[in-house]
């Protein structure tokens, strides 16, 4: 039989298809936030659809670069890429989901999952930027139910930490979705933290019954607390609920008001600056001088006198080793000026979940005396990390989410800022209420929110070595003090907290200059100065920051603030990093009996 023939070309152009690895994925939709707009100064979902419609498997990782500058993958980009190892069969597709800060996610970005000229896309950024959303989760198994004119959110979507929920404020659903534990948790968690979960009757007439693990959500009351959030029952179809209803019937959309002249325009790269300025250098300058005034002795009158009495090469090597000598004599001095140790500083805010378990936002600078790579991480089920966008590019790379990381580079002798978000273990907060009087205004008729005869009984978890703990009540902020397990008010009166978050004091944050200190840094002090920051942080108070979202219905009646040293169970983990000065403000809920 004759052979068949074959061109050459052909054979070759075969062989080279078979062999190369054909990466070409796709990106079927991406989706921005909870209903395409992401929240400022909150971490928010991005979630892309990736096929995959080559002939092999891809095991690689999907990476995400915030504000990109053009197409081609030719962008000027800054700070860290964010990363998600993926794995795609052949003609297959998937969800994968990034947690990102919305204040970094302005203009348009990157997605890659190679280092080839076209493995990647460019992506929009998203429609807009707004308050916590109210959306309806929908099931996707269910196409045909009608969710009337909320946005929709797919329901195997909802993230598997309550922190990188904290961009929704509220939702909606007739079904009990099919998740997993670490999604039923992070549910229940985001709830406990302030969220509303409104609940209408599924096509049977019959409202949700979670059970198990989420049965607190199966309350019988119309309207049921759990923790600082939620749960509503509502008599309508799904097809009839609305914004208008829940405005109607007391629940509102959270708003969004950007603030002319705020006094604190970047309250992060504030924080930043401080914590980096924490790290002061005592080098001894006059031994330094010293070091110098012999070296240009050595290396210049004396070895031109010597070098003339003995041979050239012994010469040239003396020269040699005098410099090497010298080099690590000024080495090692200036490295006894830094301490000769890495450190961490760190100011968090924590808010209680009760049993000492806190939603914790954490500004930290991180210094080495080792230029490296550092994996950076933290003792939580899962972390987000956000680098500090104004730092240089390719500053790292950022795994978020389960057993999240950062891989960071961190060059000799200097630091690096980042923010971290995560559910931890803490100290605990918790107090008993054994007595609160109150009136409606204060002695003089004008001060609303007056507290007497406070009397709250602490834990055995309390932070014993508190620098300050305040109660905020009614618009006004009490000193109180902690004596044998009981904490009461100070003799001194209330300060309003348009007082409190003056502008003279909150500026004081802002041109705080920790560097000039005599003292040790983080004394009380200082704290003093970034304490008003946090708590306007903390309390979302108005007219501070360049956007301030109006505040949720079902906030408490009370809120401690206790601002204490940072517990180990809070502090950094990474290879040298074995000393942390972080100090924390836990926020604890306090509700009348």
């Amino acid at each position: 039989m004759a052979g068949i023939f074959v061109p050459r070309w052909l054979l070759i152009a075969m062989a080279a298809l078979l062999a190369a690895p054909l990466y070409a994925l796709e990106v079927e939709q991406t989706l921005w936030g909870f209903d395409g707009r992401v929240v400022p100064d909150h971490f928010n979902p991005f979630s892309v659809l990736v096929s995959n419609p080559g002939n092999l498997a891809f095991d690689g990782a999907l990476s995400l670069v915030l504000n990109g500058s053009g197409p081609g993958g030719n962008a000027s980009l800054r700070g860290a890429s964010y990363v998600q190892p993926i794995f795609l069969a052949p003609h297959t597709s998937r969800w994968v989901q990034f947690s990102v800060p919305g204040t970094h996610s302005a203009g348009p970005s990157e997605l890659r999952w190679g280092r080839g000229a076209k493995e990647f896309s460019d992506v929009d950024g998203p429609l807009s930027t707004g308050p916590p959303s109210c959306v309806w989760l929908r099931d996707l198994d269910s196409p045909f139910t009608a969710g009337g004119s909320l946005k929709s959110f797919p329901d195997q979507l909802f993230p598997t930490s309550a922190v990188a929920a904290e961009s929704l404020d509220a939702v909606v659903l007739d079904h009990v979705p099919h998740w997993e534990p670490a999604r039923r948790d992070a549910f229940l968690d985001w709830v406990r933290l302030g969220g509303t979960l409104h609940l209408v009757p599924d096509t049977n007439g019959a409202l949700p019954a979670f059970g198990g693990d989420l049965k607190e959500l199966d309350a019988q009351d119309e309207v049921t607390r759990v923790g600082a959030g939620r749960v509503v029952h509502h008599a309508i179809a799904l097809r009839e609920m609305s914004e208008q209803y829940l405005t109607a019937h007391g629940y509102p959309a959270r708003t969004l008001e950007n603030v002319k002249g705020p006094i604190l325009y970047d309250m992060e790269s504030t924080f930043f600056r401080d914590l980096s300025s924490l790290t002061r250098p005592k080098v001894s300058w006059t031994l330094i001088n010293l070091v110098m005034i012999a070296y240009v002795a050595v290396v210049g009158p004396m070895h031109n006198y010597f070098r003339r009495r003995i041979d050239y090469r012994v010469s040239i090597l003396i020269f040699l080793g005098c410099v090497a000598a010298f080099g690590a004599a000024l080495g090692i001095i200036g490295r006894r000026g830094y301490g000769e140790s890495q450190t961490v500083h760190s100011l968090g805010i924590a808010r209680a979940l009760g049993g000492g378990r806190v939603d914790v936002t954490q500004w930290i600078s991180a210094f080495a005396t080792a230029g490296d790579r550092y994996t950076l991480t933290h003792r939580a089920p899962a972390n987000l990390y956000a680098s500090d966008r104004f730092a240089e590019t390719g500053s790292g790379l950022i795994f978020n989410g389960k057993d999240g990381y950062m891989l960071m580079d961190i060059p000799l002798y200097s630091a690096r800022a980042f923010t971290h978000r995560a559910i931890m273990t803490g100290d605990d907060t918790s107090v008993t209420v054994e007595k609160w009087g109150s009136d409606s205004y204060g002695s003089d008729f004008r001060t609303p929110g007056t507290l007497h005869d406070l009397r709250l009984r602490t834990g055995p978890g309390f932070p014993q070595h508190a620098r300050a703990i305040h109660a905020v009540y009614k618009d006004t902020i009490f000193e109180l003090e902690l004596h044998d397990g009981v904490l009461t008010r100070n003799s001194r009166t209330g300060e309003a907290l348009s007082s409190y978050f003056s502008r003279d004091k909150l500026n004081a944050a802002s041109y705080q200059d920790f560097s000039s200190r005599t003292t040790t840094p983080h004394t009380a002090d200082t704290l003093s100065v970034l304490l008003p920051a946090l708590a306007a942080r903390t309390l979302n108070y108005p007219a501070v920051f360049p956007t301030h979202i109006s505040a949720p219905k079902n906030r408490a009646e009370m809120q401690l603030l206790i601002l204490a040293p940072a517990p180990p169970s809070l502090q950094l983990q990474g290879k040298g990093f074995a000393h942390e000065d972080g100090w924390v403000l836990y926020v604890q809920d306090v509700s009348k009996p």
